[in-house]
């Protein structure tokens, strides 16, 4: 029976990012290289009245590629082979709200979360990569 073995990236992104109109970054870059099979995050929406506008999960499939989206808008309602369990609408998160997933990881170099409100707004991130071994 493999074992579960736990790598933190708390606190990767931590920080309260800031957030436009335009996707913004969520935290840094999460460099996985291709050592872990999972990552569940939460998503915070810290600002006390701006909804998000749109949440993404970019990609990088190796260490010299550009990113590449991967989950964006309503690809966060439904459960897929990279989006395994969620909580929350990720996308459209209210203010003040949390929203929880669980990403299948397998097979990318690193990943990142970028988001988007109407107006100006705040965000943070926080997650656990899990691998088996």
């Amino acid at each position: 029976m493999p074992n579960n073995i736990s790598y933190s990236t708390n606190p990767y992104g931590g920080s309260n990012a800031a957030i436009g109109t335009d996707f913004e970054d969520v935290g840094n870059p999460i460099p996985l290289k291709y050592r872990f099979t999972h990552f569940g995050f939460e998503l915070e929406n810290t600002h006390t009245s701006v909804s998000l506008a749109d949440f993404q999960l970019l990609g990088q499939i190796h260490e010299d590629a550009d990113y590449q989206v991967f989950i964006t808008g309503t690809g966060w309602d439904n459960l897929s082979n990279i989006l395994k369990a969620r909580v929350g609408a990720l996308n459209t998160l209210a203010a003040t709200l949390k929203g929880v997933a669980l990403l299948d990881v397998t097979g990318f170099w690193s990943i990142k979360f970028q988001a988007k409100t109407g107006s100006s707004g705040s965000a943070t991130i926080r997650g656990t990569c899990t691998r088996n071994i």
